[in-house]
């Protein structure tokens, strides 16, 4: 929440990147830092909210509230995404974790929604980095980390890098997802489907232009984790509107897909709005969410079962 970001940076003297009340009222914080292009604008922005959270008091207070605010959207169901790289720049592995596990296990207490979290690995920090990310869920096994996940610029640091790291994490039965197609052509998502093999792929947004790709995806039979909003706001795979997005073609076409916010308090964007811009711009409807909700349940890390 934008309020309980201000209030951690002025209890750890963490200067605001505006005045409170221009920072509260705007409608992204991205417009407050400095960056040559988007990607390094949010990575600026990203990196000072992680600098506001010093303890894991702040940690548990983030995860409980962002559980709180997920489930009165309407969410029964989250497996959101935990930046594991960062956090172990600032805390042991079972610290974190275990402030993580406290705060869904308070969110639980006050609402009837399952969750657990997906460690990014991220590419930025390299090879090893990932390898050992995997290496400490398995020494581990904490109970609220369900998976791993990898984000960020492709072009940088190519899916092959990675490859150790996901077959470990295959090896030990640990789910993945794999931001695809994002930054670069859609043929690099047959790469990550033949090196990485992941159990989900994160927005696809290039794949649908290449022919070849698009079929691999098809026969794949893998979910799309899909981020309408941000890469909206991102400008990413040519989205310069909400009817650009290929969400719709994917749905069409029979692809498994979620509907998801990723970092709504940077975009500035919540669930609902997603789901409300979809009705308006690409002909979704309230039964079309219903469906693509009821089959989201064979796609969970986290089995179990979901409230329709």
């Amino acid at each position: 929440r934008r309020t309980t970001i201000v209030e951690l940076a002025e209890k750890n003297g963490i200067s605001l990147p505006a005045d409170k009340k221009s920072f509260l009222s705007s409608l992204t914080p991205l417009e407050f830092f400095k960056g040559d292009a988007l990607w390094e604008l949010f990575h600026n922005t990203y990196r000072w909210y992680w600098s506001c959270i010093k303890s894991c008091d702040d940690l548990k207070r983030v995860v409980t509230e962002f559980l709180e605010d997920s489930y009165l959207q309407g969410v029964v169901h989250s497996e959101f995404t935990v930046s594991g790289s960062y956090l172990t720049q600032t805390f042991p592995f079972d610290e974190w974790t275990s402030a993580i596990g406290s705060g869904i296990d308070e969110a639980g207490r006050k609402y009837p929604i399952t969750t657990a979290a997906i460690l990014d690995i991220s590419r930025r920090f390299g090879a090893e980095n990932a390898i050992n990310n995997v290496k400490q869920i398995i020494d581990n096994r904490s109970k609220c980390i369900c998976g791993i996940g990898m984000g960020g610029d492709e072009v940088k640091y190519p899916h092959h890098l990675f490859a150790d790291a996901f077959a470990m994490a295959r090896e030990n039965k640990i789910p993945s997802t794999v931001h695809v197609a994002e930054f670069t052509d859609g043929i690099t998502t047959i790469d990550v489907l033949k090196k990485l093999k992941p159990n989900r792929l994160g927005h696809a947004l290039n794949t649908i232009k290449s022919d070849v790709a698009y079929e691999e995806l098809k026969k794949s039979g893998l979910h799309v984790e899909s981020c309408p909003l941000c890469n909206y706001v991102s400008g990413m795979g040519g989205v310069g509107n909400i009817s650009d997005h290929p969400i719709r073609r994917y749905y069409d076409d029979n692809i498994p897909i979620s509907i998801n916010t990723d970092d709504p308090q940077i975009f500035g964007f919540n669930l609902i709005d997603n789901y409300a811009c979809l009705m308006k711009e690409s002909r979704f409807f309230i039964s079309d969410f219903e469906l693509i909700n009821k089959k989201i349940a064979a796609y969970t890390f986290i089995k179990t079962a979901i409230a329709t």
